[in-house]
């Protein structure tokens, strides 16, 4: 049994240092191999290049060679580990803190990915839940995700203009660490209840967005690994789950979702693929200038949200609007390099996907 203790004690000596060999004592009567890792002697996140650097992409640090790279395996290959600290103002010490700041960056894609393969269910995996239409998972919510596949059915269906669904429905952000527009549905004043929440329940109840469709489930992509395949899992709620089981496929089939997988897995593999692509143009990086960051932002919306004829199948304009970005992408990459006074333009290199 690998133990290792987490050290945020900045004293030789004292209470905490007591705790501590008083842990590594008992430890190895058990024949357990100990490990204390002090944090008082690594350096503190430097928050790289816009916000993230190698944390995201490579899960690590870029300035690991105070001893955190090292400290970042021994944890990864602990069997048990026990953290010590002193509590001042009811906080743990800056150090340990720091310590604890740097390793969640680091890992935070490698435990996401490791809590929904926990939870992964297969199309023919059964599950407890019955709706009795309460409402709880309309009420108190500000994180209903719209889709641009979403918004081509509400809108057409509704007959309901694009501008005015956005303007009226929706929230617009832009993702913290994507750059890319983010849609979800304006919670209205009463417990940030869904706006299309009815006393009769959702008043666009085949119409919802997919996320109210599916749930209880969830889903995503494997953003490493095989884009083909969707990967089911089941949420933790407070919903009543009642009694009744039924399979993954049967409870998808009820809004015929099965049949929007390639929409699904379409999308979600432009949205890993487009990302890379605007790290590689460096369109959001502190080079360009705001003015090119807007245009490039609003080009993205129209593209995602707003440019779609309803006469027309939605696939098919999708692909042709995400191909329009490719120019869009040179002439940015062309405008900031021109900013920057240089001699010689750049232009940054095609993504693999094309986009």
């Amino acid at each position: 049994m690998k133990f290792v203790i987490i050290s945020g004690n900045p004293k030789t000596s004292g209470l905490c240092r007591s705790i501590t060999d008083e842990i590594i004592r008992g430890a190895k009567e058990s024949d357990a191999n100990v490990q204390e890792i002090s944090t008082n002697d690594m350096t503190y996140c430097r928050v790289c290049g816009d916000g993230w650097g190698t944390c995201l992409k490579e899960n690590k640090c870029s300035f690991g060679d105070d001893g955190f790279t090292t400290a970042q395996e021994t944890l990864r290959q602990a069997d048990a580990v026990a953290i010590v600290t002193p509590v001042y103002w009811a906080e743990v010490t800056e150090s340990l803190k720091n310590f604890l700041d740097r390793f969640r960056r680091c890992e935070q894609s490698v435990f996401a990915n490791l809590i929904i393969d926990s939870k992964k269910l297969e199309l023919d995996d059964t599950f407890d839940f019955a709706c009795n239409r309460c409402g709880v998972c309309c009420r108190d919510r500000d994180d209903i995700v719209i889709t641009p596949h979403d918004a081509f059915n509400i809108t057409k269906n509704l007959n309901l203009p694009s501008r005015e669904f956005f303007e009226k429905y929706c929230e617009i952000h832009q993702g913290y660490n994507s750059k890319l527009p983010v849609v979800t549905l304006r919670p209205g004043d009463y417990r940030k209840s869904c706006r299309f929440l009815s006393k009769s329940g959702c008043s666009i109840h085949k119409l919802k967005p997919s996320v109210c469709k599916i749930y209880p489930l969830g889903r995503a992509i494997d953003a490493n690994g095989d884009h083909s395949k969707i990967l089911y899992f089941l949420q933790d709620t407070q919903c009543y789950k009642g009694s009744h089981s039924q399979t993954i496929r049967e409870w998808l089939g009820s809004f015929d979702i099965l049949r929007e997988e390639s929409i699904f897995i379409e999308y979600s593999s432009w949205l890993i693929d487009i990302c890379k692509t605007l790290e590689e143009y460096g369109v959001f990086s502190n080079r360009s200038s705001e003015s090119m960051k807007n245009s490039v932002y609003t080009a993205l919306v129209h593209v995602m949200y707003l440019d779609y004829d309803w006469e027309k199948d939605f696939l098919s304009q999708f692909r042709a609007n995400t191909q329009k970005l490719a120019s869009i992408f040179e002439q940015a990459a062309i405008l900031t390099a021109l900013e920057q006074g240089g001699d010689t333009v750049v232009i940054a290199p095609q993504s693999e996907s094309g986009v």
